[in-house]
């Protein structure tokens, strides 16, 4: 039997207090959760508003880009690397947390491959079009998430609106894991 070096235990520390913080994220999350329609309608919604955070985010950094950065003809990609970085930690996150590694696997790839998407549309559309775009696909999915899923269906308030319940910035890195596995 070997013996783990302090860096060793470190890590492995931190990956046994998020998947024990993202245990305890899913039991909160199904509390609030517990109509399939209302289920069901989460499966859908979350991912769209993450695509349209990610979407929003991209678009403001690609102005910032333009704006703050961009000196002269240097094309700078300081926002870009932000976007990117992003991408990669909600999908890194995610991947360590899901309890099925197809899940983990499949919701990586979908940061990444929303990242590459956004960057690339980015470009060819313009700031205003992009941003109310993006906006009113957030506002859509968390307005029928709360309007329809949690008042109409569930006949109860959100995680985020209880004050019962505690919602930590785990769950809202790893929400389409944590809406695909209730």
């Amino acid at each position: 039997m070997t013996t783990l070096d302090s860096s060793q235990w470190c890590l492995h520390r931190i990956l046994d207090d998020l998947r024990y913080q993202h245990a305890v994220d899913l039991m909160v999350y199904r509390s609030a959760h517990e109509h399939t329609a209302n289920i069901r309608l989460h499966c859908v919604l979350i991912p769209c508003e993450v695509a349209s955070f990610i979407w929003l985010f991209t678009t403001i950094m690609d102005e910032c880009d333009k704006l703050f950065f961009c000196f002269g003809k240097n094309q700078c990609n300081l926002g870009m690397l932000l976007v990117t970085s992003l991408g990669w930690t909600l999908g890194i996150v995610s991947c360590i947390v899901a309890t099925d590694l197809r899940l983990g696997l499949a919701v990586f790839l979908f940061h990444v491959l929303m990242v590459r998407i956004c960057q690339r549309y980015v470009i060819v559309m313009k700031f205003t079009n992009g941003f109310a775009w993006a906006l009113m696909v957030w506002i859509a999915s968390w307005g029928l998430q709360i309007g329809v899923g949690h008042h109409i269906i569930e006949n109860k308030p959100p995680n985020l609106f209880n004050p019962n319940d505690e919602v930590s910035l785990l769950s809202a890195m790893s929400s389409i894991i944590l809406a695909w596995e209730c």
